[in-house]
């Protein structure tokens, strides 16, 4: 596709197509209110769900197991620190969401209905999708010949190994349907809906979840974001960073409510 941007300003057309399908499906969903949210995260779920599991079956199917990867000897000095490491990252990257949780579970009909979802849901889930990504990623390595973390990569490096046949293209495309959904879903909880509650509360006169909302979006898109992709490493390095930190003070809330301030059986 021919561009019709300056080299200066980073971006391409086919990126800025993409801007733009992404935000024709972004701004409706702002529309929905958050206690009507969670079919549409039903729908995420299983589409995403999917593309994980036709990743794994491809991936084993054609490697005859889940890879060489798993038969190589650890290259990491300590295991113990390499496992404390894997822990920090996984707390880093969700500590964020885990201190977001409020923004949701003040919808929660009873004072214990978020507790399954917390205790039981999130840990598996998470456990599941990192074994899925490890066993897709050593198998795809045997068979194209390089490790892809990244399934956005992964998708657009087997149809490009098929040599996009039809059947290639239609499986890619379903697939990264269901990257496309959760990302869709992962963007109205962590970004639209919290922000609308956090802009609600500053002027709620005049400012409701919903328009909240919307600012956000205006000025994500005013930002500029494929210029920070391009251009801003360092800044982007620091907000990765920034997990270390939240994922401690993950343990501030529990050790206050059940520790440090424990409240009476009566108000559970």
């Amino acid at each position: 596709m021919k561009n019709y941007f300056a080299e200066s300003s980073h971006l391409t057309t086919n990126d800025f197509i993409g801007v733009v399908i992404w935000y024709a499906a972004f701004i409706p969903l702002c529309l929905i209110s958050p206690e009507r949210l969670q079919k549409p995260f039903v729908i995420s779920f299983v589409l995403f769900a999917s593309s994980c599991v036709g990743l794994l079956i491809w991936g084993v199917e054609n490697a005859h197991g889940p890879g060489s990867m798993f038969h190589k000897p650890a290259s990491t000095p300590s295991i113990g620190w390499g496992m404390i490491y894997g822990i920090s990252a996984i707390l880093g990257a969700w500590g964020a969401g885990t201190l977001a949780q409020s923004d949701w579970t003040r919808y929660a009909n009873r004072p214990l209905a978020p507790t399954l979802s917390q205790l039981v849901a999130a840990p598996v889930t998470i456990t599941v999708t990192a074994i899925v990504g490890i066993i897709v990623t050593s198998a795809a390595n045997d068979l194209l010949g390089e490790i892809m973390w990244n399934p956005i990569y992964l998708l657009a490096a087997i149809q490009e190994e098929y040599e996009s046949s039809s059947r290639t293209r239609a499986g890619v495309f379903f697939a990264a349907m269901g990257m496309v959904a959760t990302q869709l879903a992962i963007s109205v909880v962590l970004n639209s809906v919290s922000t609308g509650m956090d802009v609600a509360g500053l002027c709620p006169k005049y400012i409701n979840i919903i328009r909240g909302s919307y600012i956000m979006a205006f000025i994500g898109f005013c930002s500029q974001p494929w210029q920070l992709l391009a251009t801003a490493t360092k800044f982007l390095s620091v907000l990765s960073g920034f997990g270390i930190f939240m994922a401690s003070l993950t343990s501030v809330p529990p050790f206050s409510s059940f520790v440090h301030f424990p409240r009476p059986s009566s108000m559970l």
